[in-house]
This record gives C-alpha cells, structure tokens and sequence, in this order.
C-alpha cells in the first residue's frame, strides 16, 4: 500500500500537458513560390561572382526592341503636360510679381495709386475737352460754309438779276413804279423763274428759257432765245402791261385789216381779248392802212 502511494505521488509532481512549457524553434520563413535561402558557401560563391564584374563595365542596358515596346504617350497625356507646363509657368510668374509686390512700400503704393488716378481724370477732361472744341470747330466750318453757298447763291441771283435787267430794257419794259414795287421787280417775281443762268460755249452768262420741270424750251431752230421768250410775253394777257406798248391805243388805234395771210381780219368774231392783243400787234407785211 506504501508502494502504491509512492507511485501516485510521482505521477502528481510530474507537469501535465497543459503546463508543460512552450518550446520555440528557428524555423525560416519564405513566401510562395521564393526559392528557400541560399546557404552559407553559396553566399560565398556569389560574393565571389561579384567580385570579378569590372567596375567601369556598364551595366546591359535595355536593347531597341524593348525601347521599341514601350507604349507612346497619348494626346490626352501630352495635352495633361502641356496644361501643367503652362500652369507651372503661370504660377512662377505669379510668384515672381508677389516677390516684387512684397517689395513695394504701402505709403508709396497709395501715392502713386493717388497720382494715376489724377493722371487718368485729367486724361478723360483733356478728351472730353477736345470732343467739345472739335464740335465748335465743326459748327464753325458748317456755319462758314453755309455763309458761303449762300454768298456765292447771292452772286448767282445778282448776275442772273442783270441779265433779266437788260432782257427787259432791251424789251421795252416800263420803268418807274410806286411803293409797292416796280415794274422790273413785279416781272422778275412772275417771270424769272422761267430762265435759267448758265454760260455760252465762251464761258460768258447766259439766261435760258426753260418751262416748269427745268427742261429748256425749244424753238424753230434749236434752243428758244431768252429773247424770243421775252418778246412773247409782249402779247401776254396779262403780263403785257410791263411792256411800253408800240401801238396806239383807243379811237386812234388803227388794227391791222389783214392778217399776216393777207386774209381780211373779221373783228366780228374777235373776242375782247384777241381785240385786245390785236392792238398791240405788229401790223403784218402788205396791210393797209
């Protein structure tokens, strides 16, 4: 029983499994598909190996066909670094003008601020000014040249108001008048709207009839006379009296017996008028007094 108690006592001091303590062992790790580490002697050898490459010897460098292999940049990536240049180079000149900035002193800043905001107000009062001295000098010239169409319109009416002087003169026209105009006025007022001034083939003045629209009147041979157009109005019904008459007037009229057809004048069949005009006419060629 001794024995057996002895034994049990043995197997009680020994250490169980669970309190058996942990033994740890070097073991080398490697990953997948590593080759296991070389050993000691072939470290050695590739020390060795090593050893003999020549220093100054280049390593082997990529041939053309791996040059030739390697993907050419897209445009999208060539545009991306042209972009980034461009950025670059805009954010350098942006840092140098800062630098420059940093150097300038505030109270001088806000003078010459002050002084260019001076320079640009005096600028726009010398513009503003010029603006209104050029539209002076424009009126000016405006107003001198109106002066002057009007002065050279008044040598127009003067030298053609001579020539229509002489046509009526030369016409017999009355002189004289009374406080309402004369007779030379009364028919340039009526009738010197009629004639045009322009010059001969001598460049001298010269009056041309013309009718309403501005075309000249024609005659029997070509261009009317102003004189012609004048001796016209001589029988006018009512413009004749601007003319001294070449004929009698009254009981001691004499009217022409014949016409210039040689045929008998029926004052019968004449009208106050005809009879009118009638004694102011030139008696015709072979008429008996």
């Amino acid at each position: 029983m001794t024995r057996r108690l002895l034994q049990d006592l043995r197997v009680l001091q020994q250490p169980t499994a669970e309190h058996q303590q942990l033994v740890s062992y070097a073991q080398p790790q490697h990953w997948p598909n590593q080759e296991p580490p070389a050993q000691p002697d072939e470290l050695e050898d590739d020390d060795l190996e090593d050893d003999d490459l020549d220093a100054d010897e280049p390593l082997d460098e990529p041939g053309e066909e791996a040059l030739a292999s390697r993907p050419e940049p897209t445009d999208a990536l060539k545009a991306e670094r042209r972009k980034t240049n461009q950025l670059e180079r805009e954010l350098r000149t942006i840092k140098r003008q800062l630098a420059q900035f940093s150097k300038i002193n505030p109270d001088e800043y806000e003078r010459l601020q002050e002084a260019e905001r001076q320079k640009e107000q005096l600028e726009r009062e010398i513009a503003s000014r010029e603006l209104q001295l050029e539209a002076a000098a424009a009126r000016k010239v405006k107003a001198a040249a109106k002066e002057r169409d009007e002065a050279l319109q008044d040598v127009q009416n003067l030298r053609k108001e001579r020539l229509l002087e002489r046509l009526f003169v030369d016409a017999d026209g009355r002189a004289g008048g009374d406080n309402r105009g004369s007779f030379f006025e009364i028919f340039k007022h009526q009738v010197g709207g009629e004639f045009r001034l322009t010059k001969d083939g001598t460049g001298r003045d010269l009056l041309e009839p013309i009718d309403t629209k501005g075309n000249v009147l024609l005659g029997d041979h070509g261009n009317l006379d102003a004189a012609d157009h004048i001796e016209s109005l001589r029988t006018h019904p009512v413009l004749s009296f601007l003319f001294n008459q070449r004929g009698g007037l009254g009981p001691a009229t004499v009217i022409a017996e014949f016409d210039g057809n040689g045929l008998p004048t029926n004052l019968q069949s004449m009208s106050a008028s005809e009879l009118y005009l009638a004694s102011y006419a030139k008696k015709p060629a072979g008429a008996r007094r």
